[in-house]
């Protein structure tokens, strides 16, 4: 819900107000993700279907991610920081990049395997991306996709420890 929240601010206080709506009438406090539905009601209202299914595509391959992540550093990330919001607005650049079909592909063999040596921890969490949306999207990611990602990651996680070793 926190991606909602964040990109459709309006609508999610529109779905908070109806909240307060419904508890004032019926006494039924519901809970805060119901603000989160009626705010994709909302934006759904106003898009057509292609839009609709690609706003879930995306926002599903962004969770999943950030699911791996979290998972892959056995940590939960504090959704407040700035490289938290950098990182989620990367992957849905990301995501919509996939959906659009336009991945660029590079041959930057020295910036890849410099990342990849530098931020080693980094590096093996976006190849757990790399094979999930292979996966489950039947897309790999451009060497230059890996490097931002990997550095990305590296700024989201940094807030733990400042030895990049680590990562």
């Amino acid at each position: 819900m926190w991606e909602i929240k964040r990109f459709y601010r309006e609508e999610f206080h529109v779905g908070l107000q109806a909240l307060a709506f419904i508890q004032k009438e019926t006494g039924v406090e519901l809970d805060e993700d119901e603000a989160g539905f009626i705010a994709l009601h909302l934006v759904n209202a106003r898009v057509d279907k292609q839009q609709i299914d690609q706003t879930v595509v995306m926002t599903n391959i962004v969770q999943d991610i950030l699911g791996i992540v979290k998972y892959h550093y056995g940590v939960v990330l504090d959704e407040s920081s700035l490289n938290y919001t950098r990182f989620v607005t990367h992957l849905q650049y990301v995501a919509q990049r996939i959906i659009n079909g336009e991945l660029v592909e590079s041959q930057d063999d020295f910036l890849y395997e410099h990342v990849k040596r530098k931020y080693n921890r980094a590096f093996k969490c976006m190849e757990k991306i790399n094979h999930y949306l292979e996966a489950q999207h039947q897309v790999m990611l451009s060497r230059d996709e890996c490097v931002y990602l990997t550095i990305h990651i590296f700024r989201v996680m940094e807030r733990d420890t400042k030895e990049p070793d680590q990562f």
